[in-house]
């Protein structure tokens, strides 16, 4: 199972929460990747999740994001069928963070 979870419940939960232990995976392809991401996100595309799968920390909630949020829930669904738990799917994405102003590494 995983959660949807908008951008600011994102932000409140997990950015403004010294306490979250969780890793943020944007699963964009690296062109998409490299033009632009959400700060500190940890790029795993989702065209290699099946062989990187291992990499991804059992242990941490785990925020999955993409450009609108259809290749992350694709991503939170193969995960979870996988015996993930903790999985969140980022609603708009990358486009939605960008359309509110907020800032974004290179």
């Amino acid at each position: 199972m995983y959660e949807q979870l908008n951008i600011e419940d994102y932000q409140a939960h997990f950015v403004n929460n010294q306490d979250a232990d969780y890793v943020l995976i944007d699963v964009r392809e690296q062109k998409e990747f490299v033009a632009g991401h959400l700060p500190n996100a940890i790029h795993l595309p989702l065209s290699e999740l099946n062989l990187r799968m291992d990499e991804v920390d059992k242990t941490k909630h785990i925020v999955l994001v993409c450009h609108t949020g259809v290749r992350s829930e694709m991503a939170a669904q193969a995960l979870s069928a996988n015996g993930y738990n903790n999985l969140y799917n980022l609603l708009e994405g990358t486009k939605g963070w960008i359309n509110r102003g907020l800032s974004i590494e290179a």
